[in-house]
Parts: structure tokens; C-alpha cells; sequence
């Protein structure tokens, strides 16, 4: 399933999932920018195994991509979460 959320949806969302491993990707500027750090500390954090990757440039090589799914092969998480202007 792939949705969209504004920050104030994203809160309510959080506050109501069931899942308990939450990979978020994103990047540094998007994560610190928006309210999404703050959510994360004050909703999930308590409850959640999360692993953030924090994406290392605006738009991805494959390099980095395959990288991604390595890292989420390896944690496999319930939920994935993108962050960000939309790279």
C-alpha cells in the first residue's frame, strides 16, 4: 500500500499503527526540517524497533538503492516509511 500524509496525518497514523518494526528512509534535511523527528520521539520510539537510513544524496545511485534493500532485508521491518521532498 503506498500513501501520502501531510505531518499531521503522519502524527495521527503513527499514533494508531499496530506494527512494531518501522524502517523510515529519508534525509537529514528532511528528518530535522520537518516535525517527522519530533513524531517519531514522542510516538513510536517508546513502543517500536525503528531503524531510520538517512539517504546520503538528494536523488539515489543504485548503489545506493541496493543498499536500501539490504538494509531492509535485514531488519524486515512491518512498515516502511519514505520522508522527503519526494526523491
Amino acid at each position: 500500500m503506498i500513501k501520502t500524509f501531510n505531518v499531521t496525518n503522519l502524527e495521527f497514523f503513527f499514533k494508531k499503527i499496530k506494527s512494531k518494526k518501522i524502517f523510515i528512509i529519508t534525509g537529514k534535511n528532511s528528518y530535522t526540517k520537518t516535525k517527522i523527528n519530533r513524531i517519531i520521539k514522542s510516538n513510536l520510539e517508546k513502543d517500536n524497533e525503528i531503524k531510520i537510513y538517512f539517504k546520503t544524496q538528494y536523488l539515489p545511485t543504485v548503489t545506493e538503492l541496493k543498499k536500501i534493500i539490504k538494509e531492509i532485508n535485514k531488519f524486515k521491518p512491518e512498515i516502511i516509511f519514505a520522508v522527503g521532498g519526494g526523491s
